[in-house]
This record gives C-alpha cells, structure tokens and sequence, in this order.
C-alpha cells in the first residue's frame, strides 16, 4: 500500500518569485500568488539552479526537501537521460518589453563551464495579440555587427504576431524577445545564460543601465538561413474527454497541454513537471488548481484526471508516442 501511494502521490513544489526591471503585479494576479510583492517579473516553477535556487517541496512524502536533493538521491522518481535537472520552468508576466537577447548553443556555452546550451520555448496564457521579437532583417552578418555595434535599432529586429494558444520554439541563437502585458509559460534548457543586446537604454535601481552582452551574443547569433520558423507543427490525441496536445518533442524537452472536460486515464512514461494554468480539479485523486505546479514521478503508470482544468507539462520523452 505505501509503495502505491508513493507512485501515485503528486509532489507539489513552492514556487522561486524573480523580481524584474520589467515586473509589476501580472504574475501575482493571474497566478493567485498573493503573497508575492511587486516587482515580480517571473517565477520559477522548476528549477535547481546555483546559489540555492532549487524548488521546494511543499507536501507528502518528500516535504522540506528540495528539488536539488530529490534528483541526487532519487533517481528512481525521474529516471533521466540528465546528470543534473534539466529545464527551468518559468511563469513570465512582464509589464514591460523583455531585452532583445539571445541564448548560447553547447559549443558556446561550454566555454563559459556549463554542459548544455539554451533552447528555449513559450506558450503563450494570454496576449494583446502583440508581437515578439524572433530574429533580425539583417542582410548578413557583416549588416547585423555593424548594425548593433553602432545601435541601429529601427527595423534591425524581426517581428512576428503572437495570440493566445501560440506556442514557439526558439533555439540556441536566435534573436528573441517577448513583448509587455502577456502572460507566458516558458521552457528552457537549464542553463542560465542570457546575452542581452538591446534593453529600451533602460536603468536600474541603481540609475546605472543595465549591461549588455555585445560581444558574446555576436558570437551566439546564428545566421539567419538557419532560423527555424517559431511555430511548430502540434500533435493531437484525444483520449475520452480528456484532449492531449504536443507542441514539440526534441531532445532538449517535450511540452505537452493536458485539458480536461471530464474525467479520463492517460498512461505514464517518464516524470512530467506540470503547471496548472486554467480551472480545478483532481489529478490522481488529489486536488490541483490554478498556480499549482507539481511533480508525477515516473514511478506512477497511470495519470488519472478528473475536473474542468488545464495542465502544462514539461517532460523529456514524447506522451504522443507512448499513447
């Protein structure tokens, strides 16, 4: 019976506010986290970052212990392909415009001691049907240094319009950046490199502008014939009246929607670090709304739903193809 309970128990974790330049109060508000303060850009779901920046658990079994400890004496709760956790999971909610960045791939960010670069990826919760920043309309990279190095801005960036239910891919090296008042969540690689190359010539606290990457984001950029596009193409499954819907499956991570109209039984492959992001209900049994974000172990086989909600997961192996 206790080793039944241990698979089916949903691990729920404190959320890591991050206040912001560009935060204000949408995070709190469309998340419910009325204990943040202002200033709240984003909050980490997931993440065990240096500098003791590893999720707490809040409940059951492993409660007090943080993610950093679950997944070094663990192992058994994930079976993963990583040595260490490999996503950060964010909940973005700026109220102003992001710095246009960019992420290093592996080669790159070796140099600076981490094992893996940063692709990264949003769904998007709720726009003004805005736009983001998704690469430049530089000619060529001799256009693209010149252009940045003299802070050429006007029509330097390419811009692509964003609506609710969007989901976009951005790789290592690709210009990016996401626009004031929508509401995302954001997958990335779990290495905390960003280059920032333009910042609205904003300044800090302090009254110092906050610093540039110039140089290595020149050298993170990838020309622009290698930019993918930033939809990519969804797969679907329904299953009773749950609806299932993966966005993309890579080998840097998987991101999936569970949407739940009913009741249903989907089977398990792997954990899945999951975000409710609309409604209530139960997931195996146990009580989620929205804001909750919790753990399924890869030690359950079965993930059982019940209610009028919405989940975003993040996982490593495709749910498509194990359906």
């Amino acid at each position: 019976m206790v080793k039944i309970l241990i698979e089916n128990e949903l691990l729920f974790f404190k959320s890591i506010p991050r206040k912001a330049i560009w935060g204000k109060r949408v995070v709190k508000e469309y998340f419910g986290y009325e204990d943040y303060p202002d200033g709240i850009g984003q909050t980490w779901a997931f993440a065990d970052q240096p500098g003791d920046l590893s999720n707490e658990c809040i409940n059951g079994t492993f409660k007090g212990k943080k993610l950093h400890d679950l997944w070094q004496n663990h192992p058994e709760l994930f079976r993963s392909r990583f040595q260490g956790f490999p996503f950060i999971i964010s909940l973005v909610g700026p109220s102003g415009d992001l710095s246009i960045q960019v992420h290093p791939d592996k080669r790159l960010a070796a140099e600076q001691g981490f094992e893996i670069g940063k692709n990264e990826a949003w769904y998007f919760l709720k726009t003004d049907n805005s736009s983001i920043v998704y690469g430049h309309n530089a000619a060529d990279r001799e256009e693209l240094c010149k252009k940045i190095e003299k802070k050429q801005w006007e029509g330097l960036f390419r811009t692509v319009p964003v609506h609710d239910g969007d989901f976009v891919y951005i790789p290592a090296g690709v210009v990016h950046a996401i626009g004031k008042n929508n509401v995302v969540y954001e997958i990335q690689q779990a290495t905390d490199l960003t280059y920032r190359i333009y910042d609205y010539d904003r300044i800090d606290t302090a009254g110092n502008p906050r610093e540039l990457h110039t140089e290595k984001a020149l050298r993170s950029i990838r020309e622009i014939k290698e930019a993918e596009e930033p939809l990519p193409k969804e797969r679907e499954r329904k299953l009773g009246e749950v609806q299932i819907t993966e966005y993309i499956s890579n080998e840097s991570f998987t991101v999936v929607s569970i949407e739940s109209f009913g009741k249903g039984v989907i089977p398990n492959n792997g954990y899945k670090v999951c975000t409710v992001v609309r409604g209530e209900g139960e997931v195996n049994h146990q009580k989620v709304s929205l804001g909750d974000n919790f753990l399924i172990s890869d030690l359950c086989k079965e993930i059982h739903v019940e209610g009028m909600f919405w989940l975003l997961i993040t996982c490593e192996e495709s749910v498509i193809d194990h359906l």
